[in-house]
């Protein structure tokens, strides 16, 4: 399985939100609704369980989550999307010594737009069983081998949810004339109804601790923190060199 996003889009567990309301796959059925939500309150569903599991990859191979391993399993699965802003809400002091919150996206902004108020999906697609075809919707890989009936995802229904992070402006921005620019980063935080995701509270431990533990401080240093500080420095360079352009022009 291999999840198609963007480089500031990250694929989270579907942790439960006490705030999302009534399950948009019951289609407002009382009888529905009601079973949904007592199925997390007694922990018999399956968004009560993603803490016995580090990885999405373990995730997948050890559950029965019917999308990935059901009789109607399809090779293409639309998950939710949701808009994280830019407003920092933590600096989370479970961070290894060395490692600068303000470097994580995923770490430093957590306000996000309301289960309800979700963007066109994204697709985790099983690439073995890809035909070569044409995709015909970035959201929706496979056309018809996908999910749902469009590019939405009823979100109660999966395993997993994607994360759109606006992120810092320096991240946001482009040299020379950028179509996006101050306007379309203003616009993209001008959210309604904003909420704390719950994903990072929830989860046992700081997935970059985890990530140092697993390759050691050097390498998730280098892969991660260096790269977001050489990739600035670099923008940086490219804007001077644009704007020293513009002037000599």
């Amino acid at each position: 399985w291999t999840l198609n996003v963007d480089v500031d889009e990250y694929l989270r567990f579907n942790f439960y939100d006490k705030k999302e309301g009534d399950p948009s796959g019951c289609r407002g059925d009382a009888d529905c609704i009601r079973t949904y939500k007592q199925s997390i309150l007694d922990g018999t569903h399956f968004r009560t369980k993603f803490n016995n599991f580090d990885t999405a990859a373990g995730y997948i191979q050890n559950t029965t989550d019917p999308y990935f391993h059901g009789s109607g399993e399809k090779p293409c699965i639309v998950v939710a999307r949701y808009l994280v802003v830019s407003s920092v809400s933590t600096d989370d002091n479970r961070m290894p010594d060395g490692f600068n919150a303000s470097y994580f996206d995923t770490v430093q902004y957590q306000f996000r737009a309301p289960i309800s108020e979700a963007q066109q999906g994204k697709s985790i697609v099983d690439v073995s069983r890809y035909k070569g075809t044409d995709v015909p919707n970035p959201h929706r890989l496979m056309g018809k081998d996908c999910t749902g009936g469009n590019s939405w995802a009823h979100n109660s229904d999966m395993s997993f949810r994607v994360h759109h992070y606006v992120g810092s402006l320096k991240a946001f921005r482009r040299p020379g004339f950028d179509s996006r620019g101050m306007e379309k980063f203003r616009e993209r935080n001008n959210q309604k109804g904003l909420v704390v995701d719950n994903v990072a509270l929830m989860q046992k431990s700081l997935w970059v601790a985890d990530f140092v533990a697993l390759v050691g401080e050097d390498k998730a240093f280098s892969l991660t923190q260096k790269l977001r500080i050489d990739a600035e420095l670099e923008m940086e360079r490219l804007i001077m060199v644009v704007d020293v352009s513009d002037v000599h022009t």
